[in-house]
């Protein structure tokens, strides 16, 4: 057994050792936002050290980087991290590529000119590659084209990018919703990829299309079904969906949305038709019930009278 005097002794030296730890190591779960630590800034959420990604900075006035150590980057220029966490912290290898500013902050949902070429950057900063992205953030936002080293694609016409096919303007811009070409009407979705063997849709106008295996409009009436399945790491696991969707094809090739009469019997699409589900009207405050066959089955009027 220890006698009084080594237990005191003991007490002291852990007293002296917590005493001399370093006051940062207790102030992460306390404590979010930016940090400067040993004259480098890093930014926590929830306690975690963010790395390979962009915050928000008030002092900046926009997005910094953070690097692979967590450590944010000020040094003009490219500059590439090669892992991505996603929302739950988990790592993947990835490798993406930013522009810092004089400022410190990087580019984000636009195009810039760099070094006599044009390169478009996402919503996190990061440099898009092989696929398409918006000059702003605005509705009518023009949609360009960047090819595999991420500058911007200008010749007018098809191209090819990492699988999928797009049709460019002259000027570069890339073409979405119905466009006819060589006497043939296409889908292009809202991202500016041709739609194969599916529908897009877009919620701002409420206008979706169907396209066949050619991405050629399909403008015959009638029901549309199409299966799905895919799967995605979430929360250490995969998750996998799978299921069947419908939707109407309308006269002329567009798809029915909102509430619809077909054969005697009552729908709702958006724009794939609702089953097992309700929808409520505020217009007429009203809510609709439809069944698994996605036929309206009641309605409830004055619905916020009775709720």
């Amino acid at each position: 057994m220890l006698s009084i005097k080594k237990l005191s002794t003991l007490a002291l030296t852990l007293t002296m050792v917590v005493s001399a730890a370093p006051l940062t190591v207790f102030a992460r779960s306390s404590h979010d936002g930016w940090t400067k630590i040993d004259g480098k800034w890093y930014y926590y959420e929830d306690g975690r050290k963010i790395k390979s990604d962009t915050r928000y900075s008030i002092d900046k006035g926009g997005y910094c980087l953070l690097n692979d150590s967590g450590i944010r980057v000020d040094k003009k220029g490219w500059t590439t991290t090669k892992s991505y966490y996603d929302y739950y912290g988990n790592k993947t290898k990835e490798t993406r590529k930013f522009y810092i500013k004089s400022d410190g902050t990087v580019y984000r949902n636009t195009w810039k000119k760099i070094s006599g070429k044009y390169y478009g950057f996402s919503s996190s900063g990061s440099l898009v590659k092989n696929y398409t992205q918006a000059n702003g953030t605005s509705s009518d936002a023009k949609l360009y084209l960047a090819g595999k080293t991420g500058a911007r694609i200008t010749k007018k016409g098809w191209h090819k990018v990492a699988g999928a096919w797009y049709y460019l303007k002259k000027g570069g811009e890339a073409v979405t919703g119905l466009k006819k070409i060589g006497g043939k009407k296409y889908v292009f979705g809202t991202n500016g990829a041709l739609v194969i063997n599916y529908y897009t849709y877009n919620y701002d106008t409420n206008t979706g299309y169907a396209a066949d295996k050619n991405g050629v409009l399909i403008t015959k009436k009638g029901w549309k079904k199409y299966s799905y399945s895919f799967s995605f790491k979430e929360n250490g696991g995969t998750s996998k969906y799978s299921g069947k969707s419908y939707v109407y094809i309308l006269k002329g090739g567009k798809l029915a949305t909102g509430l619809k009469k077909i054969d005697g019997k009552y729908y709702y699409f958006r724009p794939t038709m609702y089953t097992n589900s309700s929808w409520y009207d505020q217009t007429t405050d009203t809510v609709h019930y439809f069944g698994k066959s996605g036929a309206r089955k009641m309605t409830v009027k004055n619905y916020s009278k009775t709720a």
